[in-house]
C-alpha cells in the first residue's frame, strides 16, 4: 500500500530553554552546535579539544561501564574491578556471549587505563563516566593552566580509541575468514 500525501518534514530544532540557559549552552560549545552542550565529551569535540574518534571511544567506554556496573562510582578502584569479587556483583551462572564479551572488553579498557598514569585515568573517568563539565568549558578563551588536564584526557581517550579500532579490525578480519 502506497503512502499518500506529502512526506513529513522533521521539525526544526528550537532551543526551548530560558535565555540564560541558551547563553550557557552557547558558551559551553563556544558558538557551535548547542545540541552537543549536554555531554562534556560532545562539547569538547565541538570545541576541537578532542577528535570525533576520541569522543566515540569515550562514549563506548562509558556505555560498556554502565552496562556492566550500572551507575558510576564516585571513586573507581581498578584493582578491585579487575578481580572478580563476589561482593561487587552477583555472578551469573550462564552469562550470554554478549555479556561475557562486553565484560572482557571493559576489562581490557581497565588494563589500558591502569597502565597510564593516575591523572590520565582520573581525567577519563571524570569526563566519560561521571559526566563532569570541566571549568574551562565555561570560558571563551583557552587558558594555559588547563593544558595538562586536556593533554591527559587526550592521551587516555587516544589509547582507548587505538584499542577499540584494533579490536574492531581483528573482529572483522576474523569474521571474513569464516
Amino acid at each position: 500500500m502506497a503512502k499518500r500525501g506529502r512526506p513529513r518534514k522533521k521539525p526544526q530544532y528550537r532551543d526551548k530553554g530560558t535565555p540564560e540557559l541558551q547563553i550557557r549552552r552557547m558558551i559551553i560549545v563556544n558558538g557551535g552546535n548547542t545540541d552537543k552542550a549536554s555531554d562534556p565529551l560532545d562539547a569538547m569535540e565541538e570545541r576541537g579539544i578532542i577528535t570525533s574518534d576520541m569522543a566515540k571511544a569515550g562514549h563506548d567506554y562509558a556505555r560498556l561501564y554502565y552496562k556492566t556496573f550500572g551507575t558510576p562510582f564516585t571513586h573507581v578502584n581498578y584493582d578491585k574491578l579487575l578481580m572478580k569479587s563476589d561482593s561487587s556483583r552477583t555472578i551469573n551462572e550462564n552469562p550470554s556471549r554478549k555479556e561475557h564479551e562486553s565484560e572482557w572488553i571493559l576489562g581490557e579498557c581497565f588494563k589500558i587505563l591502569k597502565d597510564l598514569n593516575g591523572s590520565t585515568r582520573k581525567a577519563v573517568d571524570r569526563i566519560a563516566l561521571r559526566k563532569i563539565f570541566p571549568g574551562f568549558l565555561y570560558e571563551s578563551k583557552p587558558n594555559i593552566r588547563d593544558n595538562p588536564f586536556k593533554r591527559s584526557l587526550q592521551i587516555g581517550l587516544k589509547a582507548l580509541d587505538k584499542w577499540f579500532s584494533k579490536a574492531q579490525k581483528a573482529y572483522h578480519k576474523h569474521k571474513k575468514k569464516k
